[in-house]
């Protein structure tokens, strides 16, 4: 809607730290997002000194010794592909009990960075280390790979022996009451529905105390899939990968996993009939529990060259409606996932309460804004976000920071 991205805002605020002017440190950054830095325009505007892009095990700690050392160091390191049994254990535990099972995908998409190229499986061993570090912190572990699916798979193929006794393995160490995921791939669910159910049945799984993650859809279209991430559909064809999704969140609903998925608008080479197939996908799943993240196409990895972001500005009509409807998607399951997750996880009846007012708020307001972008604007999104650059947009601003100020001052 034409404002800064919150992560952009909350990296200057770190790097403006009082701390920071003063004493003037090195400034080396890495993680997943570090190809934005990758420009040396960028890394002077953010005012970065160097950036790791890929995996840092083997580079980073030559790097800060060179630093300490007063020795001059490259603006871009690339990382190394680090072996499963060079990741080090946990020592202490992680945010929301992060274990890593395995690292890499393998499927080969275009836009993935290189060191996610090769799928690599952590060792069981060093698994039940880091859960049992986590278990000890107060923290049930939250098992993180980008296809938890395909743990101990030496091939596209899901290792159903391999995958479900790692989950036993993790379930039944001592402390363990609760065991959640990341992200699991659609074409993998699709492919080995008994690994799925017998994953459901280890971790008592039911309609109310559901398993959720991040999968991709990312689009409907075989053109775009065959074109950028043909291996995504793996075992299935691109000509498949409509119906493997479908079938996929079937075999999700049936075990209560819910998914949360992307789709991505604005693929180089997208046409109007390859936004309206997403459409149509994403009316296909409005029946089943999930939540559809719509996400704008970002020129990196392998298509950082002679491509471009796709933004608000760049959204054609269909794309306004494809945007709308996963927002309505979203709605629809939004309130009754949450009453499911709160009355789990939230003791407090007044922050419940208080949850559950910011949310009817937040989404009836939603709601409205839709309704005014197709009957103000002729569902129009670059329009409504000019008018609302403009300050002439009616609809006010969400209030859900000064909600949350009155929750932490109740409490």
């Amino acid at each position: 809607m034409g404002g800064e991205p919150q992560m952009k805002l909350r990296f200057q605020k770190l790097l403006h730290d009082p701390a920071v002017l003063r004493y003037r440190p090195k400034i080396v950054t890495g993680g997943p997002g570090a190809w934005q830095l990758v420009n040396p325009e960028a890394r002077r505007n953010a005012g970065v000194d160097c950036v790791v892009v890929g995996e840092a095990e083997n580079v980073v700690a030559p790097l800060f010794r060179r630093i300490m050392a007063g020795e001059e160091v490259p603006g871009l390191v690339m990382g190394k592909v680090t072996p499963p049994e060079q990741i080090p254990e946990l020592r202490h535990a992680t945010v929301d009990g992060l274990v890593e099972i395995a690292r890499g995908c393998g499927r080969g998409c275009e836009f993935c960075v290189p060191q996610l190229q090769k799928f690599r499986s952590i060792p069981l061993a060093n698994i039940c280390h880091d859960v049992d570090t986590n278990v000890r912190a107060g923290r049930q572990p939250c098992l993180h790979a980008e296809d938890v699916m395909r743990y101990g798979a030496r091939t596209i193929a899901v290792d159903e022996e391999r995958v479900v006794g790692m989950f036993r393995a993790v379930r039944e160490r001592s402390g363990v009451t609760k065991v959640s995921v990341s992200h699991f791939a659609l074409a993998s669910v699709a492919s080995a529905p008994a690994a799925v159910q017998r994953i459901t049945e280890i971790l008592h799984l039911d309609k109310h105390h559901w398993l959720g993650g991040q999968t991709g859809v990312e689009t409907a279209s075989p053109m775009l899939m065959a074109k950028y991430m043909s291996g995504k559909c793996r075992p299935f064809t691109c000509e498949q990968w409509p119906e493997t999704v479908v079938q996929g969140f079937q075999v999700l609903e049936q075990n209560h996993w819910v998914p949360c998925a992307t789709i991505i608008m604005g693929l180089p080479g997208e046409q109007e009939r390859d936004v309206l197939m997403t459409t149509e996908l994403i009316d296909r799943l409005r029946g089943f529990r999930s939540l559809v993240v719509p996400l704008f196409f970002v020129a990196t990895g392998e298509l950082n060259d002679g491509c471009s972001s796709f933004g608000t500005k760049d959204m054609k009509r269909a794309h306004s409606e494809l945007f709308m409807n996963c927002w309505e998607h979203n709605l629809k399951w939004g309130e009754e996932l949450l009453d499911d997750w709160e009355g789990r996880s939230i003791r407090d009846g007044l922050m419940r309460t208080f949850l559950r007012v910011a949310f009817s708020f937040g989404s009836n307001e939603v709601r409205e804004a839709i309704r005014v972008c197709r009957d103000d604007y002729g569902s129009d999104i670059p329009s409504i976000a000019a008018a609302n650059r403009a300050g002439e947009l009616k609809i006010e601003p969400m209030t859900a920071r000064a909600i949350m100020n009155t929750i932490r001052q109740e409490l």
